[in-house]
């Protein structure tokens, strides 16, 4: 088959509005759906290390980093929060809380957040509390957990 000139225009037009209603039509699909097309996964590794080791491992990890006895730190742990990494108490004196007591060890915010964040750890995230607790355990022994020496000092 044989085009005329005109005809061939009419040919190369078309292809160009398919072209350009095809380019349209995916600007505009992934504007209503951003993550469609942009989406990006991390790395597997990224995944892997958010993957949080149990409780028991990260215990005795730390212990051993900071050369404490794992039982002392169980115990205490035991006495203070139950083993539950949110825990936390109000301290409340003559009707005025002045400060609270967070995570496994039960540190508290009023003695001892300003010296965790010059180190580098949140009060507030569970694994940096633990953490804190090791290193106050490694550095001061025992006396921050006095007042509950009763229920851990076996």
């Amino acid at each position: 088959m044989c085009l005329k000139k005109s005809e061939n225009r009419d040919v190369g037009t078309n292809h160009r509005l398919i072209f350009k209603l095809n380019v349209l039509f995916i600007l505009f699909s992934t504007a209503l759906i951003p993550n469609a097309v942009t989406y990006v996964a991390p790395p597997l590794e990224v995944i892997e290390a958010k993957v949080e080791q149990p409780l028991n491992v990260r215990i005795e990890a730390l212990a051993t980093k900071y050369g404490v006895d794992v039982s002392v730190a169980n115990r205490i742990i035991k006495c203070e929060s139950s083993f539950k990494e949110n825990a936390f108490n109000k301290n409340i004196k003559d009707g005025v809380h002045w400060s609270t007591d967070f995570g496994y060890f039960q540190v508290n915010d009023f003695f001892h957040e300003k010296e965790m964040i010059k180190i580098g750890l949140d009060i507030h995230t569970p694994n940096d509390n633990l953490e804190y607790g090791f290193y106050l355990l490694q550095r001061d022994g025992t006396r921050h957990w006095k007042a509950s020496s009763k229920c851990w000092n076996l």
